[in-house]
């Protein structure tokens, strides 16, 4: 009798270690998921600033353009 209480015990704290080292296991990978994600977005957001950087580069020499045009014809009227 005490064999078998004994087994069933051990197969409980059994279960319960597993679980326990199961739902750790299952947090650090959410973990590790969350940093692979904002690892991505911050590539995705450092791309768009490059893009917008040239974007802005690009207007600022079309607004050059355009001020140098408008004293050209300011200067021939």
């Amino acid at each position: 009798m005490m064999k078998k209480y004994r087994k069933m015990r051990v197969s409980v704290l059994v279960s319960v270690v597993i679980l326990g080292v199961l739902s750790i296991g299952n947090q650090k990978y959410k973990e590790y998921q969350q940093r692979k994600k904002i690892a991505e977005i911050t590539e995705a957001l450092k791309l768009v600033a490059v893009n917008l950087n040239k974007g802005n580069q690009a207007l600022q020499y079309l607004n050059t353009y355009e001020k140098t045009v408008q004293k050209v014809i300011n200067a021939v009227k």
